[in-house]
Formats: C-alpha cells, structure tokens, sequence
C-alpha cells in the first residue's frame, strides 16, 4: 500500500501531516490503519476519490429526485386545481401511471423505494407524536377514534387477502 507523509502548513499556523492512502488495494487493514493514525496523529488525510463509489452515491442521488420530482409535481397540481385529496396520495397516483406506462422504470426508483419501505415505521412516530400532544382536543371522542381505526384495518386486512388470493389464483391459472 502506497503511503506519502509529507508535513504541510494549513492556516491556523500547525504543522500536520498529509497522509495519502489508496484504499481500494489495502483492504480492511487499510481501513484500520487509517483509524489508528486519526485518533493518535494531528493529521489531514486525503483519501484517494477511486475508494468511494461516486456512480452507486449518483444512483441513489437520482432515486431519490425522481421521487422527490413527482411529490414537488403532485404538490403544484394540487395548490393549482385545488384538489380535495392530498398531494402525497396525488404524487403516488402519478407515479403508478409513470411505472404503468413505462415512462418511470422500476430499476428507476427501486433502490431507495426499498429503503422508504424498510423504515416505513418511522414516518408514522410525527403523526403519533402529534396525537399524543392533542389528546384534549380529542378527548371526547377517543371512541370513534378508535371504532375508525379497527373498523378501517379489518377492512385493509380482508381486502388485501382477498386480493392476494385472486391473484395468486389468476397466476396459477397461468401457468
């Protein structure tokens, strides 16, 4: 593994260390080299560009502004027209007609679509936080919160099994 040590004069009158690692052939003990001298050296490292992977960081960067396109897109035509529904159900109902016809590829949006999903449950803790911090205002009708509440995920529940089960049905069938 190449390694320059070369002392250098930064502005704030110090001398450091310049150390130039080339990571992507040292491996983990590279890494962990790197570590040590960070915590033990007053040092300025300069890691060399090839270690990371700028094209994976583009891929997810251009993910996530496809998706971000489309909410901004659905929140202008709903300010526009004045649309009783929400712009986030708006912005998910342009993107199914994006991936329906073809205009958005599913290997467009996968990769950062996968990550929403996984931490799904952590978009839901500000709504839960703000019940929580209106519970007086909705004191006196907890009951038909929470009657809405069952009532909708039993309704989810049937709903999405009876889809699957005709779905799988229509893919057995053609086979």
């Amino acid at each position: 593994m190449p390694i320059n040590v070369t002392p250098v004069q930064i502005d704030c009158n110090c001398n450091y260390h310049v150390l130039i690692y080339n990571l992507s052939e040292g491996g983990e003990g590279a890494k962990n080299r790197v570590m040590e001298t960070i915590f033990y050296y007053p040092i300025l490292i300069i890691i060399k560009v090839k270690y990371f992977d700028w094209s994976e960081n583009m891929k997810v960067l251009r993910q996530l502004g496809i998706i971000l396109g489309i909410l901004l897109l659905s929140h202008v035509i709903q300010r526009v027209i004045g649309l009783p529904i929400p712009s986030a159900v708006l912005g998910m109902f342009i993107l199914l007609v994006l991936l329906l016809t073809g205009v958005v590829k599913l290997e467009m949006i996968e990769d950062v679509s996968n990550f929403l999903l996984k931490h799904l449950t952590f978009f839901f803790i500000p709504a839960g936080v703000s019940i929580m911090t209106q519970l007086n205002l909705i004191k006196d009708s907890w009951l038909s919160f929470l009657l809405v509440a069952l009532i909708s995920t039993i309704l989810v529940i049937v709903t999405t099994g009876i889809i699957s089960q005709r779905l799988l049905k229509v893919k057995e069938g053609g086979k």
